[in-house]
């Protein structure tokens, strides 16, 4: 039992990671977006 609490923390902080991770791709994303658009007018 004390391993699968154990695994089900490790995979719970792994995907509030992986969200803070993706959140970040997403802001780099449309930063670069409009770095583009300044850039090609």
């Amino acid at each position: 039992m004390l391993i699968t609490k154990y695994w089900s923390d490790v995979s719970g902080k792994l995907a509030d990671r992986f969200k803070f991770f993706q959140q970040i791709l997403d802001f780099i994303y449309i930063y670069f977006r409009l770095f583009l658009e300044l850039c090609n007018s």
